[in-house]
Order: structure tokens, then sequence, then C-alpha cells
């Protein structure tokens, strides 16, 4: 689930076009320097959109443009989603496991709110799952 997308930067007027081959979804940045954080909200926000629908996650197609990973806790949390899943644990239902409100969950489930890892962390033991983080050398 980490592996690097390459988007396609195209520019026209008036701004920067974004989009990645093979994958559906289409962002827009007003200026270059926006362009890298558009690319990873469109990618974060086309595999929310395969997980939503029950579809599998999309692949990296092709190696020519801009290079796009998700952040670790983008990476984190499509993991939770993913857990709950195959789990068949509903919102609810981790909630109360949680001891804390549906809306905390869903919150913590948003993949553009802020969360702190260790809340995520906690939501995956509680479906028997653990984050693994790694480190290498930047591309």
């Amino acid at each position: 689930m980490n592996e690097v997308f390459h988007a396609t930067v195209t520019r026209e007027d008036g701004g920067f076009t974004i989009t990645f081959d093979g994958l559906d979804g289409v962002s827009f940045a007003k200026n270059e320097a926006d362009v890298p954080q558009r690319a990873h909200d469109l990618l974060a926000s086309i595999f929310a959109m395969h997980i939503g629908e029950g579809e599998a996650l999309p692949r990296p197609v092709g190696s020519d443009g801009l290079p796009v990973r998700l952040d670790a806790l983008t990476v984190a949390k499509i993991g939770l989603r993913l857990a709950m899943r195959e789990e068949g644990t509903s919102g609810r239902a981790l909630a109360a496991r949680l001891g804390i409100a549906e809306t905390a969950l869903r919150r913590l489930l948003d993949l553009d709110h802020q969360s702190h890892i260790r809340q995520v962390e906690a939501a995956l033991a509680a479906l028997g799952r653990m984050l693994v983080a790694d480190v290498s050398e930047a591309a």
C-alpha cells in the first residue's frame, strides 16, 4: 500500500492539472509549489473511493511523472478501513470496543483529519492488527 505512484502534471492556463494514469480523478493546483500536496490529496481520495466502493486498491502504473507516496498516517488509516471491512466490523461496533463516540471514530477514519497515530494504532489493536513502520532512503 505504500508504493510510489507517478502523477502526470500538465501546465495549463491558470495553473496545473494533476492526474494518475489508469486512475479516475483529477486535481488542479494554482501554482507549482502546491502540486505535490494536491497530488498526494488526489491519490488519497482515489484510495478512499476504492475502499468505499469495495474495490481492489489501485496499483502504480508507469514510472514517468511526479513521484507520489501516501504519508504514514494516511496509510495507517487506509489499513484501518481495510481491517474493518475484512472483519465485518461496523463503525458503531468498533467505537464501542474503543469506548469512544462514533463521531470520534468517523474523524479517525477521515483521511483529511489529522488524527494521532496512536489512536489509529489502538483501533487496529482492537481489530487484532498492528501497524508496522519502515524507514528507508528517499528516492
